[in-house]
């Protein structure tokens, strides 16, 4: 126990953005053990402890501490090596030949750009797109801005989101810069994005970009609410077959008006009511008829 909080305190003083909350933090930690708060009998439950209280201090959804044995390691391992395709789970055309990209995870690398080109490629001539990242946790960056590179004629939405990290005293473009000039028949196309409160961190500011610029609309729920980046570190004592996870967020994000999504997150142009909500997203598409004919004869 004492370890797995010492280990926590020295990452939250090495990466945690802001350091003075940091330093009461740490401070937290401490009267969490002298004070007998933590359940010794299971560090789980400890952890799980600090967790909600790490979140509550901060109004910072991306804490977490996780506690792992070997057979949970290896089923996350085997979960993150399978994440090897632009996190992109279905690509179907759908009624009056409405593009649907079902997209779960955020996934940085040239594997993931180019599972993107090719779902693109698909759809390419579809009459409106269906973006759902409604079980999207998020993830890298580098997918989003891929992405987001395709379905813009102008560079302007670039200059949205701005980032600064616990080193930096100045913010800067918080996106990796794509200077996309394929898919031009994207620039045109209607955009629908579905969110649910499962939809976080990177995922939910595919949709505010979305959002913030009119490039489209959001439609589901209200997004998580988990918006600063950060990085796991992994400690573990050689004796035991448990891990400590520790994610630690290491910057923040804001637009350039001053709007942080951390603990609001996203909400929906459109809220969604049923179960059904790919059904109910092509009512609210073909609704919108001037939209939709409009497009048609483009």
């Amino acid at each position: 126990m004492n370890y797995m909080v010492a280990e926590l305190q020295s990452q939250i003083s090495e990466k945690y953005f802001d350091i003075a909350k940091g330093k009461i933090l740490i401070a937290k930690l401490d009267e969490m053990l002298t004070k007998h708060l933590l359940d010794t009998s299971s560090l789980k439950n400890a952890a799980a402890e600090i967790t909600k209280m790490l979140r509550a201090e901060t109004n910072d959804k991306h804490f977490d501490l996780l506690v792992l044995d070997n057979k949970e390691q290896a089923q996350r391992k085997k979960d993150e090596a399978g994440n090897v395709g632009a996190g992109i789970s279905e690509i179907k055309i759908l009624n009056k030949h409405i593009g649907y990209l079902k997209w779960d995870l955020c996934v940085d690398g040239e594997n993931a750009t180019n599972r993107i080109r090719g779902a693109l490629n698909y759809l390419e001539g579809c009459s409106a797109l269906i973006i759902d990242i409604t079980e999207n946790p998020g993830g890298g960056s580098q997918s989003g801005a891929y992405l987001n590179s395709i379905l813009y004629a102008s560079n302007d939405y670039q200059k949205l989101l701005l980032k600064k990290c616990r080193t930096e005293s100045d913010w800067q473009p918080s996106e990796p810069i794509y200077n996309n000039s394929d898919f031009k028949s994207f620039h045109n196309v209607p955009l629908y994005i579905l969110t649910s409160p499962q939809t976080a961190s990177a995922a939910e500011y595919f949709a505010l970009t979305i959002k913030e610029t009119k490039r489209g609309k959001v439609l589901g729920q209200t997004s998580a609410g988990a918006g600063n980046p950060g990085r796991w570190s992994i400690f573990g004592l050689s004796e035991s077959d448990k891990s400590f996870y520790m994610f630690i967020p290491t910057c923040q994000i804001k637009t350039k008006d001053g709007l942080s999504i951390e603990g609001i997150g996203v909400k929906p142009n459109i809220e969604l009511t049923s179960k059904d909500r790919i059904a109910e997203t092509v009512k609210y598409i073909l609704s919108e008829s001037d939209l939709y004919e409009n497009h048609k004869h483009l």
